[in-house]
């Protein structure tokens, strides 16, 4: 989804807020490595998912650059490298595995039990 959005032609109504969109790409990635990061298992494939994340957030932005919808910004491929950090060290420093809690959550709803309040 990200992917998608950040080199699509389409329009995205956003809210015009002066650099909302610096947020946006700071939560995307954030976001998107944090989730990685619970899936990999090791120090060493964690390194890899941080690699391939850094190359995807400053890729996208060169591609963006090529679409001639959309524009190259040097602020964004910061943000997405901020994201990407802050979802490092979220994982890093917290015991926030929330994988693990939408997957009980799933489980308790598909038995019929509701969540855990």
């Amino acid at each position: 989804m990200v992917i998608y959005l950040m080199l699509t032609t389409i329009h995205v109504a956003v809210v015009e807020v002066n650099h909302f969109d610096k947020l946006v790409h700071w939560l995307a990635f954030t976001l998107l490595m944090s989730w990685y990061a619970q899936l990999m298992n090791g120090r060493q494939h964690q390194w890899r998912a941080l690699v391939l994340m850094l190359v995807l957030g400053i890729g996208l932005e060169y591609l963006q650059g090529l679409n001639p919808n959309r524009q190259f910004d040097y602020v964004d491929m910061v943000a997405n490298v901020m994201g990407i950090i802050t979802g490092v060290l979220l994982m890093r420093f917290s015991r926030m595995h929330y994988l693990r809690w939408i997957d009980g959550l799933v489980g308790r709803l598909q038995r019929g039990q509701g969540p855990r309040t």
